[in-house]
């Protein structure tokens, strides 16, 4: 079973050099990343937060920016479509599927 999947945003993170970043990879999320995202002081005062956190814990690679590079703060950056683009990547790998 592939863990990892690509994807691409419509508009993307735009570093500080100003360089446009689309093309990434998500992997699975553990119940690590869930609970992690749960503790998180942030998700504790404003709950949709949560998913903010998981999806940065989640995407392994964002253009030239790999692994704990992906911060809360670059997804909150991106656009209302490529956060509805991650949100539902996410919502789909990590889905329940029936056996």
């Amino acid at each position: 079973m592939d863990t990892h999947h690509e994807f691409t945003l419509p508009t993307g993170h735009i570093d500080a050099r100003g360089h446009v970043h689309r093309v990434g990879r998500m992997r699975l999320a553990t119940v690590l990343d869930e609970r992690a995202a749960a503790l998180d002081p942030r998700g504790r005062t404003e709950p949709r937060y949560q998913a903010i956190v998981a999806l940065a814990r989640v995407v392994t690679k964002l253009g030239e920016l790999e692994g704990d590079r992906v911060t809360p703060e670059m997804i909150e950056s991106l656009s209302p479509a490529d956060l509805a683009v991650l949100s539902d990547l996410y919502r789909r790998l990590n889905e329940i599927q029936p056996s």
